[in-house]
Order: structure tokens, then sequence, then C-alpha cells
């Protein structure tokens, strides 16, 4: 009896790119191949620093470069920022960080914010008591402060931080020459 067998490919039409047909998954980073060995194992060829790897690579985010050092580690450039890293970035560790940047972004702007009605209402004379009490129930200084020793000056930046000046010397500081 003849049998007729026709041969079947087991294997996914592989793309140019790395992907499949099905498009399943992630193009391959810039410079790997996927390939096959003996035993049909699939193993990935990375001919920039040519190696082989059993996992499949993650591409890197948008921005992102591998790079090595003179000992031949590896190292991560993100040209975004114009930082670098050990760690290898992936797409979800990038966007925590930079909602985290967002957030500490609002924090700092709320926090000027904040500086800024405490000294408006400082220099109206209103004083911001330890319950943070103010207009209404807010009580005038009793009594005026104590002025600065002669060559200082007081000075107030962009976000509300309060610093001294000493045109004597030259120099300036955060505390209060009163209370040095």
């Amino acid at each position: 009896m003849r049998c007729n067998l026709k041969s079947v490919d087991l294997m996914p039409r592989l793309q140019e790119n790395g992907g499949t047909e099905e498009g399943e998954e992630e193009p391959l980073p810039q410079g790997w191949e996927t390939k096959y060995d003996a035993n049909g194992r699939r193993y990935y060829v990375d001919h920039n620093s040519r190696t082989t790897a059993w996992s499949r690579p993650k591409p890197l985010p948008a921005g992102w470069e591998q790079r090595q050092d003179p000992r031949g580690r590896p190292y991560y450039v993100d040209h975004n920022s114009r930082t670098t890293t050990w760690q290898r970035p992936t797409t979800q560790n990038v966007a925590e960080f930079q909602s985290w940047r967002r957030q500490l972004s609002d924090n700092q702007e709320a926090n000027r914010l904040n500086l800024e009605t405490r000294y408006a209402n400082s220099s109206s004379g209103a004083e911001v008591s330890s319950g943070g009490a103010t207009a209404g129930g807010a009580t005038t200084s009793s009594t005026e402060p104590e002025p600065l020793p002669n060559g200082w000056e007081k000075r107030v930046m962009d976000n509300g931080r309060v610093y001294y000046v000493n045109h004597e010397t030259r120099t300036t500081q955060w505390e209060d020459p009163e209370y040095r």
C-alpha cells in the first residue's frame, strides 16, 4: 500500500522584522534575527553584539538605545532626557517614571502656590497661626519683626522661598541672621 504524505511546515513563517504573519509578537529589535537549531528550538541572534539568546528580546522604548562600555557591559541611553542607566528600560517602567515625574511636578506647583499664599498673608500683616487659621480669625503680629542687622537684606525667590543677603560680605544664606 502506498501512502501519499504531504510535508507539513509546523513552524510559523517569519517576516523580515522577526514578527509572525499572524502578528502575535512584536517585531524584534534592530539587528536581531530568529533562527532554529537542529532540534527545531527557536533562538535569537543579535548581529549587533554577535551573541545569541534563547529568550526573545524585547524592543527598547522609543528614544532609547543600548550601548556597551569599554568593558563590554551593556548600558542604556535615553535620548529623550539625555540620561543613562544600567537597568534595561521597559515601556512599563518608562511610563511609570513619567507618571511619577508629572505627579512630582504637580506637587511642587502646589507647594509653590502654598508658599506664595503664606508669603502674601505674612506681608499683608496677617500671621498664619500654628493651626493654619488666617483671615477672619487671623491674628495680627503684636510685635513687629526685629530689623535686620546693618548690611543685610531680606529677599524672596520666585517660588516664595525667603533668603538673606549680606551686602558687606557679598554672601547669601537661608537662615535669618537674627537667629545666628
